[in-house]
């Protein structure tokens, strides 16, 4: 009889470790997956910001249109309107790419590979960025001061010259520092939050 009860007491004790550690995990998953999602919308709001600009852009360059009349400002403007378009074409896939980081739906392994497959992304999404800003900067420029001011870029490249100078180092330098800080510092802490639940 005492081995019986033995046996009971050790089935139920086995049971009740089971659950605790099925209950464990699941809290360490939820408490993952809050900080993930945390680090994640600094990521998605500086997304939607840069989304943001880019519709305000083309917003600003139509309602304008008419002041656009010379030829190098029209020109900048159908330049900035394809770099707004590609803009918005790399973001969304970008987006994409950061939605399929969510332990909530997938499996810790299907994050892990959302989180390899994103950092393999990123160097070329950085890339085009830096090159798409860069080229933005130019356009931009002559559109805003030709709409802004009605200067045309022809009768004043050194006033331009200044502006964009200027435009690209606070824009590049910005940039800069938000990748490292934002994207990858992140991205890596939630990897590694991830690896540490394998």
């Amino acid at each position: 009889m005492e081995l019986e009860d033995l046996k009971t007491t050790w089935a139920e004790m086995n049971l009740k470790l089971e659950k605790q550690a099925s209950l464990n995990e699941k809290m360490i998953k939820t408490m993952v997956q809050q900080q993930t999602t945390n680090k994640l919308k600094g990521i998605i709001y500086y997304e939607l910001f840069g989304i943001s600009v880019m519709l305000i852009l083309m917003f600003l360059m139509g309602i304008n249109i008419e002041k656009l009349d010379t030829a190098a400002a029209q020109f900048s403007a159908v330049v900035l309107l394809l770099i707004c378009v590609v803009t918005l074409t790399f973001a969304y896939i970008h987006w994409k790419k950061i939605n399929k980081i969510d332990i909530s739906t997938n499996t810790i392994m299907d994050s892990l590979t959302a989180i390899t497959e994103w950092k393999l992304f990123f160097p070329k999404y950085k890339m085009i960025n830096y090159i798409l800003a860069i080229l933005l900067v130019f356009p931009a420029a002559i559109v805003a001061v030709k709409i802004a001011h009605n200067v045309d870029f022809t009768d004043a490249i050194p006033y331009y010259t200044t502006v964009i100078g200027i435009g690209l180092v606070i824009g590049i330098g910005i940039t800069i520092i938000i990748y490292k800080k934002l994207y990858e510092d992140n991205m890596e802490e939630i990897s590694k939050m991830f690896e540490d639940l394998k």
